[in-house]
């Protein structure tokens, strides 16, 4: 599937609004996913709620997972490469997995599936 130039564009201009943080993906004391975001000293948990409330693990890793998935993503549409079959896999699987979109980042450190 082929996306639109200035489509591209919108998602490589996001992806360079957050590059700077560095993403996490840790087991909470409930023993569920949880994201958490490091920018300089500062580190913060990225919830993630589907409807208001927490999300299931399928989309927290996904979430998680999109501050690596989308610039690899992005590098392959720019350079005409294709992804290694493992990170093709991997890369599905979290989609599968995750609650039908669209998504929204929230403020407050809270992303909404809907």
């Amino acid at each position: 599937m082929m996306i639109s130039e200035p489509y591209a564009d919108e998602i490589r201009a996001r992806w360079e609004a957050v590059r700077g943080i560095a993403i996490e993906i840790a087991s909470g004391s409930d023993g569920h996913a949880k994201v958490l975001a490091r920018l300089g000293a500062s580190q913060v948990e990225l919830r993630v709620g589907r409807d208001g409330d927490p999300a299931g693990d399928g989309d927290v890793l996904f979430v998680g997972h999109a501050f690596s998935d989308v610039p690899r993503l992005l590098d392959v549409l720019e350079s005409g490469s294709q992804l290694s079959a493992e990170d093709a896999a991997g890369i599905g699987l979290r989609v599968a997995s995750a609650s039908p979109g669209p998504c929204m980042a929230m403020t407050r450190t809270v992303i909404s599936c809907r």
